[in-house]
C-alpha cells in the first residue's frame, strides 16, 4: 500500500510539473542557464537514472557513443537531461520487449557550428505516420488506449520538442506502427545564450 501511494504520489508531482513548466515555456518565463559541463559525467549520469527502469522491464538499455565527442559541452544541463530522460522514459514505457538504446554523436557544419545528435531508438509499438505530428501537441498521445493502457499526461514531447527549441536545436521522429521509434534530438556544442530569449518572444506572437 505505501508503495501505491508513493507511486500515485510520484506521478501526481509529475503531471504538476509539467504543467507549469509548458505555462512557463508559453509565458516566456522559463530561463535557460548555460554553462560547460562535461559530457562524459553527464551521460553516466543519464545512465545510472535509467538503466535499473529498463532492467525492471528485461529491456537492453545502451548509450552508445560514436565518432570522438567534445568533452565539454556549453548548453542548460538540467534541461537537456529533463529532455532527454522524457524521451527514454516514453521508450521504454512503449516497449515490451527488445531493446531501448540512446546513440550519441557528433555534427559538423561549418556554416552553424557542429551538433550534438541524440538518436533515442526503440524496438516498441510505434507510432503511425499520421499521428506523428499531433503526438507534439498538448496534451496529445496517438490515441486514446495508448493513454489508458500506458498513462502520461500528453505534455511530455511538447515540453521536450519546446525546450529543445529554446536550447537552439531540433526534434524530429522517425517511425512505423509496430516497428519501433527513433526520436532525433540536436543541440549545438556552442551555445548562443540569446536563442531562448527569441524563442519566447516567438511563442508571445504566436
Amino acid at each position: 500500500y505505501v508503495a501505491l501511494i508513493r507511486q500515485n504520489g510520484m506521478n501526481l508531482l509529475q503531471i504538476i510539473n509539467d504543467i507549469l513548466d509548458i505555462s512557463k515555456i508559453e509565458a516566456g518565463k522559463l530561463e535557460i542557464e548555460v554553462a560547460e559541463y562535461e559530457l562524459n559525467s553527464f551521460l553516466e549520469g543519464i545512465d545510472s537514472m535509467l538503466s535499473f527502469m529498463a532492467q525492471g522491464k528485461g529491456l537492453e538499455f545502451k548509450i552508445i557513443q560514436h565518432d570522438v565527442l567534445p568533452d565539454v559541452i556549453h548548453t542548460d544541463q538540467n534541461r537537456l537531461r529533463q529532455c532527454l530522460v522524457n524521451l527514454i522514459n516514453n521508450a521504454i514505457k512503449f516497449t515490451d520487449k527488445g531493446h531501448v538504446y540512446m546513440k550519441v554523436s557528433l555534427e559538423k557544419n561549418t556554416e552553424n557550428g557542429h551538433f550534438l545528435r541524440f538518436d533515442v531508438e526503440d524496438a516498441g509499438i510505434g507510432i503511425p505516420i499520421e499521428k506523428q505530428k499531433m503526438i507534439f501537441e498538448s496534451f496529445s498521445q496517438a490515441d486514446g488506449s495508448t493513454s489508458r493502457q500506458y498513462g502520461g499526461t500528453g505534455l511530455g514531447l511538447t515540453i521536450t520538442k519546446q525546450l529543445t527549441e529554446l536550447l537552439g536545436g531540433t526534434l524530429s521522429l522517425v517511425s512505423e506502427k509496430g516497428k519501433g521509434a527513433v526520436f532525433t534530438l540536436r543541440i549545438p556544442t556552442e551555445q548562443n545564450s540569446n536563442l531562448h530569449v527569441e524563442y519566447a518572444e516567438t511563442l508571445k506572437t504566436n
